[in-house]
């Protein structure tokens, strides 16, 4: 892999004085320089100059014999814990209240990758750029801050983030006499082609600078003087902050494309820091805050919205039940009170009476109409009514002359009985004589 002479950036901005570092330092980097740095540091008064100038020194000194293609992750790894140690030689609690720190961004170029490291939130972009000079963001490095957990985590959005009042917070950075030092995020990159670009830079750069704005620029059919120049108005013009940044042009890329990412956090496991500015004119300074406290402060903002959602969803519940039972009520009342309407009985439909069927002509008699016909059905039924009649007339006639007779012949029956009753009386009153003892009333 080969390079153009790098572009770098490392300005006071707005600041009474500068904390941010890079390495190598300004105008002394060179196309065979292998590894870069940038840090913002913070604080306070010059605490983050020296935390920012102690990791860049100390990176140095640790890579400065390692020849390119020897170096691996171990090799960044302890010049890292080399550069914790000199942080707590250098660290003087009594001179201050609030701990030194800084950020980290790392990138080393080899023939076999490009190896890319960062702690806090300064950045590390790799650009591509195709031959109609359109630039794609190939990586961009995850910030280790509030916002972008609040962000990740679904609970604000990008509008929110952009001018969030906890913006300068952040969530990772290089402390001395921290019980867990915090680890870096590392990125092997083997897809290194001709024309990328990489981008190391601080937040005051990104206060100023979008995406899509970086991008446009290196589109642009500028030289990379003219680049880092274009970034460097942009900042000068917009930035609160001290600003830093080092453009690194790819001129020959590595052969094999292949790219992994290796996570080295395990966020459960470590204790994170907390960076709080003290005011947005003076410097930053640094305040250690366990990521618990972090993570419970998003839980009950998280809490009190679900919440209020809840108590909205049971409001609407219960208007819609009252709703419910007015109209339950109205239905009660109004069949109460409404008196039921008379229906009239319906009559059944009247039966058709059959056709006749047609009968042939006898005798050359003309077939009777339907009128005639029936004429002739309601004649008949009427006769047969008739005679239906005369025959129950008839009964109940012959019934009376029955019971008539019957009558008669129980009362002469009770007079033949009289009469025979009275004569047999008249018989023993004629022979009733009084005979004497002993005489025989037949001599």
């Amino acid at each position: 892999m080969k390079i153009s002479i790098p572009q770098p950036l490392n300005e006071i901005g707005k600041r009474q004085n500068n904390e941010d570092n890079i390495y190598p330092q300004k105008n002394k980097a060179t196309e065979k320089q292998h590894f870069f740095l940038v840090c913002d540091g913070m604080g306070g008064h010059e605490n983050g100059e020296v935390a920012s100038s102690t990791v860049c020194e100390t990176f140095a000194a640790a890579l400065k014999n390692v020849k390119p293609e020897d170096f691996n992750q171990t090799m960044f790894e302890n010049a890292l814990s080399a550069a914790y140690d000199a942080l707590d030689k250098k660290d003087n609690a009594n001179q201050s209240g609030k701990k030194m720190g800084t950020t980290l961004t790392f990138l080393f170029l080899n023939n076999k990758k490009a190896f890319m490291a960062h702690i806090g939130d300064s950045r590390i972009y790799h650009l591509r750029k195709s031959e109609n000079k359109s630039v794609k963001i190939i990586y961009k490095s995850s910030d280790h801050s509030l916002v972008n957990e609040l962000l990740q985590g679904g609970i604000i959005t990008e509008e929110e983030a952009a001018n969030h009042p906890k913006k300068n917070v952040i969530t990772r950075a290089m402390q001395p006499h921290l019980e867990t030092p915090c680890k870096a995020d590392i990125r092997h990159e083997t897809d290194v082609q001709a024309n990328d670009y990489f981008f190391l830079c601080t937040d005051g750069v990104l206060e100023s600078i979008t995406d899509e704005q970086l991008c446009s620029i290196i589109s642009q059919k500028n030289t990379d003087e003219e680049m880092i120049q274009v970034i460097y108005n942009l900042c000068n013009e917009h930035s609160r902050d001290n600003f830093s940044a080092y453009l690194v042009p790819v001129i020959e890329g590595i052969a094999k494309f292949e790219a992994e990412t290796i996570s080295t956090i395990k966020k459960e496991e470590e204790e994170e820091i907390t960076i709080v500015p003290a005011s947005t004119d003076p410097p930053r300074l640094v305040e250690v805050v366990p990521q618990s406290l972090v993570k419970e402060k998003a839980k009950a903002n998280t809490s009190r919205r679900l919440k209020k959602k809840t108590k909205t969803n049971n409001s609407f519940l219960i208007l819609i039940v009252l709703v419910l039972f007015a109209i339950g009520i109205f239905v009660v009342v109004r069949k109460v009170t409404l008196k039921p309407e008379t229906v009239p009985p319906v009559e059944p439909p009247a039966k058709e009476l059959p056709k006749p069927k047609a009968e042939p002509l006898e005798n050359n008699k003309p077939a009777q109409t339907n009128d005639e016909i029936s004429d002739e059905i309601i004649q008949e039924t009427t006769e047969q009514q008739e005679d239906v009649t005369i025959t129950q007339s008839n009964d109940s006639k012959k019934r009376k002359v029955n019971a008539s007779k019957f009558t008669q012949k129980v009362a002469n029956e009770s007079q033949q009985r009289t009469i025979e009753e009275e004569k047999s009386e008249d018989v023993k009153e004629e022979g009733s004589g009084d005979p004497e003892i002993g005489e025989n009333p037949n001599e």
